[in-house]
């Protein structure tokens, strides 16, 4: 519990800096820091979903 309690203290640390913006890039970094997961698989998985969410809306 103390370890997620310091993650998240980093984690929001990190996005009170300005340093990350709200991109799918940003979303990785955060991902990636949390749960070790590559920034690559998770901008895929992002930018996948995006493209199909407004695949569905232009229909």
């Amino acid at each position: 519990m103390r370890d997620l309690l310091l993650r998240l203290l980093e984690l929001w640390l990190l996005l009170t800096s300005g340093i990350l913006i709200g991109s799918s890039t940003g979303v990785g970094r955060v991902v990636h820091y949390l749960f070790d997961i590559p920034v690559s698989y998770t901008v895929f998985a992002f930018n996948g979903i995006l493209f199909l969410t407004g695949q569905m809306k232009a229909e």
